[in-house]
């Protein structure tokens, strides 16, 4: 007996245990996580290209006055900058002189700037371009377009792998709640009122000398049997014949329509009569 009060004490606290700790576990909220991408990433990069200038020469500009101190430095002479004349003048050596300027031409698109080295002429080349870090298949990731999708130049390629990698972290956010559209209700659907056709009057066609109506009053037949019906007593009768043949516009089938008549008024007669017989019986039964 007691070996059986153990067992079902172990299944008493087995179940009190499991509907506390499991069912609490189960009844705890669930909180979905989302993750959202970056979007409108700018990148710019920039490079200063260099190239060598072509010098040339000004033309020489005027002459000095004669004196005894206007000759070219040693350094200007030698550059090519400054040319210059002697002449003896009452016994006395007098000097004139002349200067000219060197002119740097850059390509196209350079500008010149003195360097240390020989080439003076520069350039910057910009890049910029907006992207979007799209949903990975994980989606706790994002991921960027390629460089060659976004036409990076090669020069900037590695600048742009290095500041926006290709695969980041997504940003935790507060999803979205799901609206459910409403199910309409059978019957309250709005139905659309038909709108009424016109009603045409039909058009009572002029029939010929040789022609008379039909009985729906649409169209023309041709008289038949003789012709139309002479006029009796100054009056003509539509739809009769004076040569007692056929009546015209009616038909042999309407003695068969009488006749389905009186079947009918006949059953009828008998039914009504087999009915209050029945009812009849039924009351004699019912007072014995």
């Amino acid at each position: 007996m007691k070996k059986y009060l153990v067992l079902i004490s172990a299944f008493i606290a087995f179940v009190a245990g499991y509907l506390l700790f499991g069912g609490l576990k189960s009844t705890s909220a669930h909180v979905p996580v989302c993750y959202s991408c970056p979007q409108g990433v700018v990148f710019n990069a920039s490079q200063t290209l260099y190239e060598g200038d072509s010098v040339t020469y000004s033309s020489w500009g005027s002459w000095s006055s004669w004196s005894g101190s206007n000759y070219c430095s040693n350094s200007d002479e030698d550059a090519g900058l400054c040319e210059d004349e002697k002449q003896k003048i009452d016994g006395d050596w007098k000097y004139r002189r002349h200067y000219r300027t060197i002119v740097h031409t850059c390509p196209a698109g350079y500008t010149y700037d003195e360097q240390d080295g020989p080439n003076d002429c520069y350039k910057v080349e910009n890049f910029s371009v907006i992207f979007d870090y799209q949903k990975s298949a994980d989606p706790t990731k994002c991921h960027r377009p390629t460089g060659s999708t976004l036409a990076v130049p090669s020069w900037a390629m590695s600048k742009f792998n290095t500041e926006k990698p290709e695969t980041i972290n997504g940003t935790v956010v507060t999803c979205p709640v799901a609206t459910d559209t409403p199910t309409p209700t059978p019957g309250d659907e709005v139905l659309p009122t038909p709108s009424e056709e016109p009603t045409v009057a039909p058009t009572t066609p002029s029939c010929g000398a040789d022609e008379h109506l039909s009985l729906e009053g649409t169209k023309c037949l041709k008289w038949e049997l003789g012709g139309a019906p002479a006029p009796v007593g100054g009056a003509q009768v539509l739809g009769t014949s004076t040569t007692g043949g056929q009546v015209l516009g009616t038909n042999t089938m309407a003695k068969t329509g009488m006749a389905e008549e009186a079947i009918f008024n006949l059953i009828f007669s008998l039914g009504m009569g087999l009915t209050g017989f029945g009812i009849r019986k039924v009351s004699k039964s019912s007072v014995k």
